[in-house]
């Protein structure tokens, strides 16, 4: 497997290249190894940025369905709908406060040396994970008091992945060991007592033994790898590796293990943390299905910051209403909703491609990224249409680019994972660097005319 770092560097490439192709001309890029692959925004003499928006500005007319229509109930995904229903007051002080105390933040008058941030995109694009990244960084004692209570979650992503996996294989003919039925049965015959688990204060030790066999099994895993393939909701692998520390009765979990846990977003989630010296954040976690989407426009005033994220990894990947969009089709267009509004017209907008480390695992595991039908949505200029980590991330750069034509100038491109601690630290970093480079000037010179 390749080192992420060269995946950065190959989107230092894969940024050029787009913004060549869109404008003709070279751009200016950050090519420290250090830092996350960075398009350079506006010149600092630009006289118009982040402006402080009027509430009765009107949303750009958005595709009514990415805005939540019912559709498709999103075949194989079934289990996600009770993913962290039955945990969510168990949670809720994890993730922040209730939507009725965010949205009377929301309506707060705004600090101008508080930045507004906003974490967009489709479902299952890591902003939660993003989110929990910036409360590791800047609320560290008070992210690792609640870290206990995302065990009960991490369970629950690990056996919905396993029935998600067992009900694949079903439809598909798959054939498993009879020992992988065993274990099936056997976590079947626990699963009362598994999901009142953290009632019972420990885990049942008879679970352990069925989740090792499936671990241990070549079929099985086989199974999985097969599966991830088409779903990369949860990093079931990672999970099936730290068995024998969650069921440790001293088990806690670590900031990893949190960041490789999926709970499923609703309402408008909010924390505000002081980043150092004159700055601090308001950063919003907005629900990323369609349905959640209705309520996005109740945080969109004032709004400093957007940190869109779009699943690179999940080009084939379905969206759950919807069994005819993939993943990242519905982000692009969901993307050119957004910076093509009215209410993002001058805000600096941070477009973070995710999951690259999945792109990668696919792309060797023979998965083709531009069939027929993508290569001929690509540009005719684009002669590349080569199956590298590298051209797929500029051709979608490109694309993404050219869906905000007007608004290019104030969009940032960036590569990376949000479930790395690594690679999300830095993109945190490059968030502070551009508000500081760009955001907080404007609100001084604002400040200054005001005054005149």
């Amino acid at each position: 497997m390749a080192d992420p770092r060269s995946f950065r560097s190959a989107g230092v490439a894969a940024a050029a290249a787009a913004e060549k192709s869109r404008t003709g001309k070279e751009k200016d890029f950050d090519r420290d190894p250090a830092t996350l692959t960075a398009l350079r925004g506006p010149s600092p003499q630009r006289t118009s940025f982040a402006g402080n928006l009027s509430t009765t500005s009107t949303l750009v007319a958005p595709d009514i369905e990415l805005l939540g229509s019912k559709g498709h109930d999103g075949r194989r995904r079934h289990w996600r709908r009770s993913l962290g229903t039955s945990l969510r007051g168990l949670m809720l002080p994890c993730l922040g406060s209730s939507e009725q105390t965010d949205m009377q933040a929301v309506a707060a008058p705004k600090d101008r040396e508080t930045i507004k941030i906003l974490l967009l995109g489709p479902s299952n694009s890591g902003k939660s994970t993003l989110y929990n990244q910036m409360r590791l960084l800047y609320t560290k004692d008070e992210f690792q008091r609640h870290k206990p209570g995302w065990r009960a979650t991490i369970l629950e992503n690990l056996l919905g992945h396993i029935q998600a996996v067992y009900q694949e294989g079903k439809t598909r003919g798959w054939l498993f060991s009879r020992v992988v039925k065993r274990s099936l049965r056997e976590l079947s015959d626990l699963k009362d007592r598994i999901y009142r688990w953290w009632e019972l204060v420990e885990l049942p030790a008879e679970a352990l033994a069925p989740l090792r066999n499936l671990r241990d099994s070549e079929s099985w895993r086989s199974a999985m790898q097969t599966y991830s393939l088409t779903d990369t909701s949860v990093d079931a692998f990672y999970f099936m590796d730290i068995l024998e520390r969650l069921f440790d009765d001293k088990y806690a979990p670590s900031s990893q293990d949190v960041l490789n846990t999926r709970l499923k977003t609703t309402g408008i989630v909010e924390t505000a943390v002081d980043v150092g010296g004159e700055l601090r954040y308001r950063v919003f976690d907005l629900g990323g299905a369609r349905a959640e989407r209705k309520k996005w426009i109740r945080a969109f005033d004032g709004v400093d910051v957007v940190v869109f994220h779009a699943p690179l990894g999940s080009f084939n990947e379905r969206v759950d209403e919807d069994a005819e969009a993939s993943q990242l089709d519905e982000a692009l267009k969901l993307f050119a909703s957004i910076a093509n509004s009215k209410w993002f017209a001058d805000t600096l907008i941070i477009l973070n491609f995710t999951k690259s480390d999945c792109l990668r695992r696919k792309l060797a595991a023979g998965v083709k990224v531009f069939t027929t039908t993508r290569q001929q949505t690509l540009p005719d200029t684009w002669a590349d249409k080569s199956q590298t980590e590298a051209n797929v991330a500029a051709v979608f750069a490109d694309k993404f680019l050219r869906a905000a034509p007007e608004t290019a100038d104030n969009v940032v491109v960036t590569f990376a994972d949000a479930n790395d601690v690594l690679q999300a630290a830095r993109l945190w970093d490059l968030v502070e660097a551009k508000v500081r480079e760009r955001v907080v000037p404007f609100r001084h010179a604002q400040s200054q005319s005001r005054a005149a």
